[in-house]
């Protein structure tokens, strides 16, 4: 395992003990650190869900200006560093990533083109918001956040010392990308990860993966950059499409420093 995968999980294990310390320290009458994964407060500073902002200003023509606050914070990190939060921060994204390492240990590792989830997630969420607007209901896409239902689920252990039905979703999720071979959710059901790539997309100049050619050593029929990519992606494929789907984990860049550092990981303008 190289040092920058090594310091990724770190970092994601770490934001899972964190959301285990949180609710311990409120149970203990803490509150300068509060919230879960859709809403937080660090000590006054407002972190927030940019997705569980428009839901509410969807739903009511208002918004707080903590939430308000808190997701455009989330925009602009997405804006410098792209979806990192999917990669490096998001609970059910290590939870996936481990799910599908022990599939591949069951399967052979071979990549397969896979048609883009995007479009259908802005689909969902586009059409759910357009509800939302009409009818004035409650935020729907809240229900279907993972890393919100993981978050709340320990909350609501420590806090009330029961586990809400719907973390159940969870489980339901990793059998669906244990069965499919895939991380299916990540990749054509998370609805937290549209905002993300949508800024992502966007952002004039921000962190991302590259591909240089004439840097390439693998043969041609050999990439193992694509078996090693989380979401089996194509790291050498069209930079435009990795720009709706790459999370910016870096798996990739580790595997080919091997083959010739042909991608590389650096703030560079949009393509």
């Amino acid at each position: 395992m190289t040092r920058l995968k090594i310091i990724r999980r770190v970092v994601q294990l770490s934001a899972i003990g964190f959301f285990f310390l949180v609710p311990w320290l409120n149970a203990h009458e803490f509150y300068g650190l509060t919230g879960n994964l859709l809403s937080f407060t660090f000590f006054g500073i407002p972190l927030a869900d940019p997705l569980a902002a428009l839901q509410t200003f969807s739903a009511t023509g208002t918004i707080a200006a903590k939430l308000l606050l808190g997701g455009l914070i989330s925009v602009g990190l997405a804006s410098l560093l792209g979806a990192v939060f999917c990669s490096w921060i998001c609970p059910y994204g290590l939870i996936s990533e481990l799910n599908q390492a022990l599939n591949r240990r069951v399967r052979e590792p071979k990549y397969k083109k896979r048609a883009s989830g995007f479009n259908g997630k802005l689909f969902i969420v586009g059409l759910i918001l357009a509800a939302m607007a009409l009818f004035g209901t409650s935020p729907i896409l809240n229900q279907l956040s993972l890393p919100g239902w993981f978050s709340r689920a320990i909350q609501s252990w420590f806090l009330q010392g029961v586990i809400p039905i719907g973390a159940a979703l969870v489980l339901v999720a990793l059998a669906v990308d244990l069965l499919s071979g895939i991380r299916f959710w990540c990749r054509y059901c998370c609805p937290q990860s549209v905002i993300l790539m949508l800024v992502q997309r966007f952002s004039s100049k921000r962190l991302r993966i590259l591909f240089n050619k004439r840097c390439c050593t693998c043969a041609q029929d050999d990439s193992p950059c694509r078996n090693v990519c989380p979401l089996s992606l194509d790291p050498k494929g069209s930079q435009v499409d990795l720009e709706w789907e790459c999370n910016n984990c870096g798996d990739c860049v580790c595997e080919c420093t091997k083959h010739g550092g042909a991608i590389t990981q650096r703030f560079a303008p949009k393509p």
